[in-house]
C-alpha cells in the first residue's frame, strides 16, 4: 500500500519500518486482576517466564526509557516517542531572482527534524532525501518543499503547547562542493536562529526559502550528516526510527534492546553524549539508534532479561546464561562476541533481576539465585533460605538495592487463599538480604485492602528522593505505599501517619484540541471509563475552557460529582460544549483502602458528529 504512494516528483516514499506483522500483545499478566469479572482467578500465584517484558523503564541519558512497540522517553514533563517516525521529505526544489547565492551554480540540499526535549536533550530525525539544483539565469535562491511530520507527541500545536517546537533544520553545500553547512529560511538578509521553519502537522508542506552567499554560509555549523571522504554517500550511522523492542538495558554509554519481533537481535544505541557543532557549540543529544547497529545472537530463544557487569552484558533467557564482550570497531559501531556462561539455569522474570556488590541476583524457574563476579552461579548463598517463601509467591515483583543499608528486598506476594467468592487474598511481603553479613530477613506488609488482590505487590523502587537515605516505594493493585524513616511508628502509609489512608487520584489531561488549534468543535460529553467493574468510588470532575485563545485564564466549570462507576462507565456532558480546547480534571477525595480506589482505563471525547443521512454512521462516533 505505501508503496504506492509517491511525491509530486513521481518517487516513491514508504514511512520507515513500516510492515504489516501479527503479534500477540499480552495485555494483563497471572498475577494481576483481570478487567472482567468472569475471568477465573488462579488461586496460587504464578511462576512462569515472563517472555514480553515490554514496559520496563530505564535511565538513560537525561530521560527515563520506556521499552514496547514504540520506545518512548519521558523529559520529566511528558512522555513522547523516541526519535522521530519518518525523516522530511523534500519533494520540490527550484529557484528565484531574490537572495545573494552564486549565480549559476550547483547546490546540494538535505533536511532533518530536530526537537528539544524539557531536559534539554536535542533529538534528530535521519536526513531527507538529498536534493540538486543547478541554478539558471538570474536566479538566486533556492526553494524547496518539504513534506511535513503529521504524526508525534511531541508537536507543540495539537499535542504538547507547553514544548519547544519541531524544527525543520536544513543543510546546503557551497557551489560544487560536497560540505553541508545549517541554513536559515530566509532569501534576503538578515538570516537569522529565529527564520528556522517550523513543522506544521496541519499543512502538508512547508516551503523553505535559501538566498544565503556561499561566503556567509561557510561561517554557519556544519550539518550533522555529511558525505564520507571521497564518495557522496553519507556517512553512518544515520537515525532511523528505534523498533520495538522487549528487553531494555544500558551499557557502555548505550541503550541496548531485544527485538520485539525477532528475539534473536539485539539493538544498540549510538554513544549518548555531548553533541558538539563545529563552532564549538555544546548541547545533550538524545538517543539514536542507527540502522547497522544491531547484532544476530543466534537461536538462543527469547531473551528474557539483560544486565551490565563488570565488562561484559550478561544476557538471560529462560534456561541459559550468556556474557557478550564488544570492541569499537568505528563509525559508532561495534564488534560483538557471545560465549554461553551456563546452560540449564536462566532467568524467568526480568524484575527480579538487581545488581549488587556480590554479582548478579536473579530468578530462575528453580529458585533465586546470584550471578557472582566470578561468573559463577550459587544459589546457597542467594536463595536457599527462602525457597519456600519464593515458591509460594510465584514471580517475584521486583529487586530493589539499598546501598546505604548493604540490602537487597525483594518484593513478592505470600500464598494465596481463597476468599470465598471466586477471588484470592495475598500476604503480600519483603524478603531482605543482607550481602555485607550474608543473611535473610522477612517482613510483612499489611494489606491495604479488604477487597480481593487489591493489596498484592506488583511493583517496586528504590528511591533516592530523599537524599540522605534510600527508600522502599511499593506498588500494589490498590495503593503505592513509601517507607517511612526509622522511628515512624508505622513502617509504610499511602499517604499520611494516620495508617490505611488511600492515594487519591489527581489526573488532569492536556489540553484536547478537537479541531485543531484555532478552530472550534462541539464537544457533546466525556466518557469516562474506569478499569475494574465492581468500582464504587466518589470522584469528582472539572473542566476547563477556552474559546478566546487565552490559555492563562480559562473558564473553568468545577463540582461535577459522579457518585459510582459501577457500571464502570459514566459520561459527563459540558455546559460548555463549543469551544477551541478542553482539558479535563478527575480526581477523588482520601478514602481508606478498604473501598478500591479509582482505576481509569480510558477516556472518550465524543465530538459533534451527527448521525443521519449523508453525516457520520453512528458506528463511527
Amino acid at each position: 500500500m505505501f508503496n504506492e504512494i509517491a511525491s509530486q516528483d513521481g518517487q516513491a516514499f514508504q514511512p520507515e519500518l513500516c510492515g504489516i506483522n501479527g503479534i500477540v500483545v499480552y495485555m494483563e499478566e497471572g498475577w494481576q486482576r483481570p478487567r472482567n469479572d468472569s475471568y477465573t482467578l488462579p488461586l496460587t500465584n504464578e511462576r512462569r517466564p515472563n517472555i514480553r517484558p515490554m514496559c520496563l523503564p530505564i535511565e538513560a541519558g537525561r530521560a527515563t526509557i520506556f521499552g514496547g512497540g514504540t520506545l518512548y522517553s519521558y523529559d520529566g514533563e511528558m512522555v513522547t516517542e523516541l526519535g522521530f517516525m519518518w525523516p522530511p521529505e523534500i519533494n520540490f526544489i527550484g529557484g528565484n531572482t531574490e537572495g545573494d547565492v552564486t549565480a549559476l551554480g550547483t547546490y546540494l540540499v538535505y533536511s532533518c527534524w530536530s526537537w528539544t526535549d524539557a531536559a534539554g536533550q536535542i533529538h534528530r530525525s535521519g536526513p531527507s532525501n538529498i536534493a540538486e539544483i543547478t541554478l539558471t539565469g538570474s536566479n538566486q535562491t533556492i526553494a524547496t518543499r518539504h513534506k511535513t511530520l503529521s504524526l508525534s507527541l511531541k508537536d507543540s500545536i495539537e499535542r504538547y503547547p507547553q514544548a519547544t517546537n519541531i524544527q525543520l533544520e536544513v543543510y546546503r553545500t557551497l557551489n560544487n562542493e560536497t560540505t553541508f553547512y545549517r541554513v536559515f529560511g530566509a532569501d534576503r538578509p538578515p538570516y537569522r536562529v529565529q527564520d528556522t521553519p517550523l513543522n506544521d502537522p496541519t499543512v502538508p508542506y512547508v516551503d523553505v526559502l535559501d538566498g544565503v552567499s556561499d561566503v556567509e554560509l561557510a561561517l554557519r555549523d556544519s550539518g550533522p550528516y555529511q558525505f564520507s571522504p571521497g564518495t557522496t554517500v553519507l556517512e553512518i550511522p544515520l537515525p532511523q526510527t528505534p523498533p520495538p523492542m522487549s528487553v531494555l538495558a544500558t551499557w557502555q554509554n548505550r541503550i541496548w534492546g531485544v527485538s520485539a519481533v525477532d528475539p534473536a537481535v539485539i539493538y544498540y544505541s549510538d554513544e549518548i553524549g555531548p553533541d558538539l557543532g563545529a563552532q564549538g557549540s555544546a548541547a545533550y543529544a538524545g538517543p539514536v539508534f542507527g540502522s547497522d547497529q544491531f547484532f544476530r545472537i543466534g537461536e538462543v530463544g527469547q531473551i528474557t532479561a539483560m544486565m551490565p557487569m563488570n565488562n561484559a552484558m550478561i544476557i538471560f533467557t529462560a534456561t541459559s546464561i550468556y556474557g557478550m564482550v564488544a570492541q569499537d570497531a568505528g563509525g559508532g559501531l561495534l564488534t560483538l562476541r557471545v560465549e554461553v556462561l551456563h546452560g540449564g539455569t536462566g532467568c524467568i522474570e526480568p524484575r527480579s533481576l538487581v545488581l549488587a556488590p556480590p554479582g548478579i541476583f536473579f530468578q530462575s524457574a528453580k529458585g533465586y539465585y546470584i550471578l557472582d563476579r566470578g561468573r559463577q552461579l550459587d544459589y546457597a548463598s542467594a536463595g536457599a533460605e527462602i525457597e519456600d517463601d519464593v515458591r509460594l509467591g510465584g514471580n517475584v515483583r521486583a529487586a530493589l538495592l539499598l546501598k546505604d543499608r548493604h540490602l537487597i528486598t525483594l518484593v513478592v506476594n505470600g500464598e494465596a487463599e481463597d476468599d470465598g467468592e471466586g477471588g484470592v487474598t495475598t500476604h503480600p511481603r519483603l524478603l531482605h538480604y543482607n550481602y555485607f553479613y550474608r543473611r535473610w530477613t522477612t517482613s510483612n506488609i499489611v494489606p491495604t485492602s479488604t477487597d480481593a488482590r487489591l493489596s498484592e505487590l506488583v511493583d517496586g523502587i528504590s528511591w533516592g528522593g530523599r537524599g540522605d537515605e534510600d527508600a522502599q516505594v511499593l506498588l500494589a493493585q490498590g495503593a503505592l505505599l513509601v517507607e517511612r524513616r526509622v522511628g515512624d511508628s508505622l513502617a509504610y502509609t499511602d499517604r499520611t501517619s494516620t495508617g490505611d489512608v488511600g492515594i487519591p487520584i489527581d489526573l488532569r489531561t492536556s489540553w484536547f484540541h478537537a479541531a485543531g488549534i484555532l478552530g472550534y468543535q462541539r464537544i457533546k460529553s466525556i466518557v469516562i471509563q474506569g478499569a475494574k467493574p465492581n468500582n464504587n468510588s466518589q470522584y469528582n470532575v472539572d473542566l476547563d475552557y477556552v474559546r478566546s485563545g487565552d490559555y492563562d485564564s480559562p473558564e473553568t466549570e468545577t463540582g461535577l460529582t459522579v457518585t459510582s462507576i459501577s457500571p464502570a462507565r459514566a459520561r459527563v456532558r459540558p455546559s460548555i460544549q463549543k469551544c477551541s480546547a478542553i482539558r479535563v480534571r478527575i480526581y477523588e477525595d482520601a478514602g481508606v483502602t478498604s473501598l478500591e480506589n479509582l482505576s481509569l482505563s480510558g477516556l472518550v471525547f465524543e465530538v459533534g458528529l451527527k448521525k443521519g443521512p449523508g453525516r457520520i454512521p453512528r458506528r463511527r462516533l
